[in-house]
């Protein structure tokens, strides 16, 4: 896994934002160390879209994440649900 997390943290009262940084081939990126609770996140591919073919279909895509619990799982379709592209991500919730 390539999954960084950047050291300098984002605090307001009981609330952190946590940023970082992903690999192709990641398929989670596990925030338990920071986050009881995570109320959003997002991610962006860091890879221009046109170099992304999803399997041989020329589907282009972004990547897509979903939360479960304070895991961050990538969802991405026709590509085994791995990232599919480096990227950077960022996670707002509860410490």
């Amino acid at each position: 896994m390539a999954i960084t997390i950047d050291t300098r943290l984002h605090v307001a009262g009981d609330m952190m934002v946590v940023t970082g940084t992903f690999g192709n081939t990641d398929a989670s990126i596990d925030l338990s160390d920071h986050l009881s609770t995570v109320f959003f996140a997002g991610c962006n591919g860091t890879t221009d879209l046109a170099e992304i073919d999803v399997g041989g279909t020329g589907f282009r895509h972004t990547p897509n994440i979903e939360i479960d619990g304070t895991t961050l799982r990538f969802k991405t379709i026709g590509n085994n649900d791995v990232a599919g592209t480096a990227g950077k991500f960022f996670a707002i919730g509860k410490r």
